[in-house]
């Protein structure tokens, strides 16, 4: 999934679950946490949204917290894949 994708995606979920709050301002760099688009609750229902979109569960360990702070670092953490380099091109 390509990061606008994945915004636009991110920024419904939000919405479903917090509808007094605006996301129109909620951008790739805004700080979910301060800002209360994400708490203890909201996140659990996040973590499944990642979980489904990945096809697996994801570690809920070591930098976990720090990955779930803003909409581009979740992408970037859990939704990005590498391709590995073709054979010949290191």
């Amino acid at each position: 999934m390509d990061p606008d994708e994945f915004y636009i995606a991110f920024r419904e979920l939000i919405q479903r679950m917090k509808p007094h709050l605006d996301t129109t301002a909620l951008t790739p760099d805004t700080h979910l946490w301060a800002t209360g688009f994400v708490d203890s609750i909201s996140l659990l229902e996040i973590v499944e949204f990642i979980e489904d979109l990945v096809g697996h569960e994801i570690e809920l360990g070591g930098e976990f917290l720090q990955n779930f702070t803003t909409m581009r670092g979740i992408h970037e953490s859990y939704l990005i894949t590498t391709v590995p380099a073709a054979p010949g091109t290191n």
